[in-house]
């Protein structure tokens, strides 16, 4: 089995997690959750992977995944909530990539303290495994 490489970026508050060289088994819903002392927060959404295609395509092919509207985030009830439980203040999105190409899927998260964030994919959560090698950073500017 091929390693696949998913690499969790953190750049102030905007979460990122990539995979490089996506395939066909990455396809599928992830998901993420933010958790502090004050509760939790989840958004997903879905990963396709197409099979790379002739540069020519009919308009209907593209009409046949089109990603979903986000949800409304939940506006919080009283200003402490705003700055104590988790937010997304903008959620990841469906992605289409083409096989071989790298997905990214991105979410802004708000919260105090600020919120812990784990990926999930179909589920399961995304961990390192001799299969997955999963790098973490978190880039300053």
């Amino acid at each position: 089995m091929e390693t696949e490489e998913v690499r969790i970026v953190r750049d102030q508050g905007l979460h990122s997690l990539i995979i490089l060289h996506a395939v066909s088994d990455n396809e599928g819903e992830y998901a993420a959750i933010a958790q502090n002392p004050h509760g939790d927060a989840f958004c997903s959404a879905d990963l396709y992977v197409e099979e790379p295609r002739p540069v020519v395509s009919s308009p209907m092919a593209k009409l046949e995944k089109m990603p979903s509207i986000p949800e409304e985030p939940e506006v919080p009830e009283n200003e402490t909530e705003r700055f104590t439980m988790p937010d997304f203040i903008k959620p990841i999105q469906n992605v289409e990539v083409t096989e071989g190409k790298d997905a990214v899927l991105e979410c802004q998260v708000t919260g105090l303290p600020y919120p812990a964030i784990t990926w999930y994919h179909n589920g399961h959560r995304l961990d390192s495994t001799d299969e997955r090698r999963m790098t973490q950073c978190t880039c300053t500017h």
